[in-house]
């Protein structure tokens, strides 16, 4: 068995212009195609990476044996609509390392400084204008994902 972990997300560069979730997730069939690796894989996509498995499962049916989503939230409401719509608008005044501190608390519990100190890097590279929580290309694909019945999980599990 061959396991590719993506949990160093986060880390690369960021490109120039916008990208949609079919491009990440055309780009993992490239990238297992580049690895000689021809046989069906298992995926577990977390959070957004739930999304761009939805759209592998999707675009390359035949490249997965088994998906796991795992916190998916493919439509927020209430006050979570309204903590996001708060926070883009944060982000667009003071930028990530303005929200860092609270969302990492939110991500990393007290009891695990370790965790949240290793990660603060991470998070403090992604780009304001392509969080799920602001306005940009990711929050777009985001609403074209949730508004085509292809992609719900009903027929998901036919893929």
């Amino acid at each position: 068995m061959i396991a590719v972990d993506f949990r160093s997300a986060g880390r690369s560069e960021k490109p120039i212009g916008s990208f949609e979730l079919p491009d990440i997730a055309d780009d993992i069939e490239a990238l297992l195609r580049a690895l000689d690796i021809a046989d069906s894989v298992d995926m577990i996509g977390a959070a957004l990476g739930s999304l761009v498995s939805a759209v592998l499962a999707i675009r390359h049916p035949a490249r997965l044996h088994q998906l796991m989503m795992c916190a998916v939230a493919p439509d927020m409401a209430g006050p979570t609509r309204a903590y996001l719509a708060e926070r883009a608008e944060k982000l667009r005044v003071v930028g990530m390392r303005g929200v860092a501190d609270a969302s990492l608390a939110n991500s990393f519990p007290a009891s695990h400084p370790e965790q949240r100190a290793a990660y603060r890097a991470i998070y403090l590279g992604n780009d304001p204008d392509r969080t799920l929580a602001g306005p940009g290309p990711v929050g777009e694909d985001r609403r074209r994902l949730e508004s085509d019945p292809s992609t719900h999980s009903r027929r998901l599990r036919g893929a």
